[in-house]
């Protein structure tokens, strides 16, 4: 890695992902990406100007580096001295479960400088596999050679612009985006679809070194709803992480920026990601299981609904104008239910029903089109074919639109 200025073999079937100021390995995809270590082994590259460093011996790097790990728990070495890549380096030891670790851990924190850069090396195993790893680490320290270092010239990240709700991008959970800061007062927004019910976790990872990450969060109409700065604490000193719970189905947006406004450009590089607990509960429309008890659809309006128990009937309340023809449908539908949409007369008689009317676009998706022959409220009620269906997968939108003349 020449802009890096360091390579070094590793083994083959270790997977490895480059960061703007390091590289990580990893025996997995969860140690890759920095998540608890609970099997396996990894190594992390750091490196950072030396002018940024507070320390500037190897001994004194690897100690202060070290003390991140710090815990009742865990033993951490004096420093011995340590080649590495030919240059004057030392390394530190520690066993045990620092901080949240349910698993105890082997590791090594290695320290030189080159070039007028500091560079780090943290290792890590399972203590139960450390007489695997553990020779398997020292190995790619000595394999370590420094490389002319190179200077690409500097580009925005793919994503921009992205500086206000209306430029926002998609993201899905599970699937990390990179972005940086590209000007001074930058601001990163994004935007996921949210499940009642369902726990996400907001987070940023693998900063760059002249960021210091805050996360906000806003509902679809603009209100803050949460914002965090250092939420994952030991993890990573200046990165972020907050946890909601969604009170409602709908849009959420992310809003991430620098704590000092001053930094951009290289160096501001940061991972966000979002992980998605699923929690089964019943709609916010609930209880709608009769007439009197509909909620109200606008016409050109949307609601997601889910069928918490069997057999359960969900009602609508629409007002329709004389001489309108309305299309009423599902859509977005569960693994788990087959809709069937009735519509009802203000007095209670059953105008039309239909089961798959949308097969082509969603096979077990409903549609209805009726035209209003007067001024009145109509009432739809949805269904699953069978009424025996009910919890997760059973989630489905419904919506009315206006037919064209």
């Amino acid at each position: 890695n020449s802009v890096l200025g360091i390579s070094l073999s590793y083994p083959v079937d270790w997977l490895f992902r480059e960061t703007e100021n390091g590289i990580v390995f990893g025996t997995s995809q969860q140690v890759v990406a920095g998540g608890e270590l609970s099997l396996g082994a990894g190594l992390a590259i750091h490196t950072n100007p030396v002018s940024d460093a507070a320390w500037h011996r190897p001994e004194e790097l690897c100690t202060s580096q070290a003390s991140v790990f710090a815990s009742e728990e865990t033993e951490i070495s004096e420093p011995q001295a340590r080649s590495i890549g030919g240059r004057e380096g030392a390394v530190v030891t520690l066993q045990g479960s620092p901080g949240l670790s349910a698993t105890p851990i082997r590791g090594l924190v290695a320290a030189t400088i080159w070039d007028d850069w500091v560079y780090t090396f943290v290792g890590m195993s399972v203590a139960d596999e450390w007489t695997e790893y553990g020779a398997v680490l020292g190995r790619m320290l000595d394999e370590v050679q420094f490389i002319p270092r190179e200077n690409p010239e500097y580009t925005p990240d793919v994503w921009e612009p992205d500086g206000n709700p209306t430029e926002a991008n998609e993201m899905e959970p599970g699937s990390p985006q990179t972005h940086d800061l590209h000007t001074q007062g930058d601001r990163d927004y994004l935007h996921f679809q949210a499940t009642r019910g369902h726990v996400y976790t907001i987070e940023t990872a693998n900063l760059g070194d002249d960021i210091d990450t805050k996360i906000y969060l806003y509902d679809h109409e603009g209100n803050l709803l949460a914002q965090d700065d250092d939420g994952r604490g030991l993890q990573e000193l200046w990165a972020s992480r907050l946890i909601w719970t969604a009170q409602k189905t709908n849009e959420l947006y992310v809003m991430v920026q620098d704590v000092g406004d001053d930094d951009a450009g290289p160096g501001t590089a940061y991972e966000i990601r979002i992980w998605e607990e699923v929690h089964f509960v019943e709609d916010e429309f609930e209880p709608d299981d009769s007439p009197d008890k509909a909620s109200r659809l606008e016409v050109g309006s949307s609601q997601p609904h889910n069928l918490h128990v069997p057999a359960d009937h969900d009602w609508i309340r629409l007002e329709a104008s004389a001489g309108k023809t309305y299309i009423i449908d599902t859509f977005d539908l569960g693994h788990a239910v087959d809709t069937v949409i009735h519509l009802f007369s203000e007095e209670g008689n059953e105008l039309i029903l239909n089961d798959n009317g949308r097969e082509e676009e969603e096979p077990l998706a409903s549609r209805i089109e009726w035209t209003a022959q007067t001024d009145a409220f109509l009432y739809i009620m949805v269904h699953d074919l069978d009424d025996d269906d009910a919890g997760p997968g059973t989630e489905y939108w419904i919506r009315v639109l206006e037919a064209p003349p």
